[in-house]
């Protein structure tokens, strides 16, 4: 269970409370290696259609009380595959890390607050599309 307070001093502070965390359909293909180490300073970390879904519940109220809503969230996460190369070297007792590749591919993700309020439609939605913009932007 999650219990906070954000509070903008003089303006507006948001609690929020969110409970019933599950974890659903994980899962990645088990064919790709994790970590592969190549050579003694070069690695790659990938891991290739991972998939989920997290499930909560939630309620947030504003102070002053101008927003509120409680509900239900789903966060699905259909297929992402994900791989990073990079070299490794001591210098001195200071390990430098040197990232040759990065790549991310990544379909669009659902991100849904079921809740009472019109709200969560508006932040479903919102949230949804930046999201997706910024994964489709890495």
């Amino acid at each position: 269970m999650i219990n906070r307070n954000i509070t903008i001093p003089d303006l507006i502070s948001v609690r929020f409370n969110l409970t019933n965390l599950k974890f659903e359909g994980f899962s990645i293909d088990p064919s790709v290696d994790l970590v592969s180490l190549i050579g003694n300073d070069q690695a790659t970390f990938s891991f290739k259609d991972f998939r989920g879904k997290i499930l909560a519940n939630y309620m947030y109220i504003t102070d002053p009380p101008l927003l509120a809503d409680i509900g239900q969230i789903h966060f699905e996460n259909y297929n992402t595959t994900f791989y990073m190369n990079g070299y490794s070297k001591f210098n001195d007792g200071i390990l430098n890390i040197t990232l040759a590749e990065i790549n991310l591919e990544m379909e669009p993700f659902a991100l849904h607050f079921d809740g009472i309020s019109d709200t969560s439609d508006v932040i479903s939605r919102f949230l949804t599309f930046s999201g997706n913009v910024i994964a489709d932007r890495l």
